[in-house]
């Protein structure tokens, strides 16, 4: 197989941007992946020009030079870009791959941009690759390793690849993005890591990356791209603790939260962590991953009495809350005669297998009838003095009307 010529594209975001979030943060998502596909091109011995758009760099003159193969790694939300950016070149003669979020979560359609459609990816992958180059059309061939790589190269052998990406940050605030592990031991279903079987990378080469960056950056950011860090703890702070002074790092990760009790948050802290997303949780699996227990919330919902609206002659300022079930509580008074009655309004998520919800007829003349349908209310007309008067005598009678034991309610004319 000959040496090629080979183009690697990092996305970060769909077009042009000159935003001071574009500006200081762009850079710094980078991906991984992108940066791994280019060491393993060089080591296969292919020539690799790497170029990661953050909005601001002029494509047309990055990617002017002659291609034989280009790899682009987009999300979903610059799927369009990378659409367009396929079809120049494969007007040239070039052959384009595709791979990132976008490829994996929507391979048919990506197949009609480009020749290639990849999932899973290894070195192995990317060699077949490499040794086919051929054009695939009008649909692209779609490819995916077994599983996912076992090892992967780390901050050493991509900085090649980092140094001139974080270069681009206006300011010192330069992230470095590392991987510790693939997977997600846990089954949530909206999410695309839960399918994915939960696999630690090497430790060693985690405390050497560490190590490296040190030499490079005078107080590096490492941002861990693991989908759920920290699931192996004590490995994971005993590799960084063995490499690297307590707090001489500045670390962002994403964790679950019953990774996240109070001895594992003192242990982050003080190896240097500045920041720690939560992840999102299912409503049916929280408990597995939130430490609430396994029964499904919706059960405990079943299990709470019937809802009821209160109408008392307490006064009292507009409520907003939430119960211990998690039920939204809502609270206001009438502003008119009637001020110092408040209605209570509990709102419990609806379920046709459990208990029924008795609420009482709603005054309407507290709530016109537009703001029930949930549309603004008209402007109400300039009165005279005599209209006024008349108004006044309205509100009094519904006032009386909806006094509480009494069985009468305002009549639909009354409806203000």
């Amino acid at each position: 197989m000959r040496p090629r010529r080979v183009t690697i594209l990092d996305l970060v975001t769909k077009g042009p941007t000159n935003s001071l979030y574009a500006r200081v943060m762009n850079q710094n998502l980078a991906s991984i992946m992108p940066q791994v596909v280019g060491v393993w091109c060089e080591e296969l011995g292919h020539q690799v020009r790497f170029v990661c758009y953050t909005g601001r760099e002029d494509l047309q003159h990055e990617l002017l030079d002659e291609t034989d193969i280009v790899f682009i790694g987009a999300f979903t939300r610059s799927a369009l870009t990378a659409y367009a950016i396929s079809q120049m070149f494969r007007a040239r003669g070039a052959v384009t791959v595709l791979g990132g979020p976008h490829a994996r979560s929507y391979p048919q359609d990506a197949a009609k941009y480009f020749d290639y459609v990849v999932g899973f990816t290894d070195k192995t992958l990317i060699q077949d690759i490499l040794a086919d180059c051929a054009q695939h059309r009008p649909l692209g061939a779609q490819l995916a390793a077994a599983r996912q790589p076992t090892a992967l190269p780390g901050a050493k052998e991509r900085w090649k690849f980092i140094e001139p990406t974080i270069a681009k940050a206006p300011t010192s605030f330069k992230v470095v993005p590392m991987i510790g592990s693939m997977g997600c031991p846990y089954t949530c279903g909206f999410c695309v890591d839960a399918t994915v079987d939960y696999q630690p990378l090497s430790f060693d080469q985690i405390s050497e990356d560490l190590k490296f960056l040190r030499t490079k950056l005078k107080r590096p950011i490492v941002a861990w791209h693991d989908p759920n860090f920290g699931v192996r703890f004590q490995e994971y702070m005993n590799a960084i603790e063995t490499a690297i002074p307590p707090d001489s790092i500045d670390f962002i990760a994403e964790s679950t939260l019953s990774l996240l009790a109070e001895p594992h948050l003192k242990r982050l802290k003080q190896n240097g962590f500045k920041a720690i997303l939560p992840g999102i949780e299912s409503w049916y699996d929280m408990g597995d991953k939130s430490r609430t227990g396994r029964e499904i919330p919706r059960h405990r919902l079943r299990e709470r009495p019937p809802a009821r609206r209160e109408i008392d002659q307490r006064p009292a300022a507009p409520v907003e809350t939430v119960d211990g079930c998690g039920c939204h509580i809502r609270a206001q008074h009438h502003a008119g005669p009637a001020a110092g009655r408040r209605i209570v309004d509990i709102a419990v998520p609806p379920d046709p297998e459990g208990p029924q919800v008795h609420r009482l007829p709603r005054p309407d003349f507290l709530f016109p009838r537009a703001l029930q349908d949930g549309h603004a209310q008209r402007p109400r007309k300039r009165l005279g003095k005599q209209g006024n008067e008349r108004r006044q005598e309205l509100h009094r009678h519904a006032a009386r009307c909806s006094a509480p034991g009494t069985a009468r309610h305002a009549p639909l004319w009354l409806r203000l």
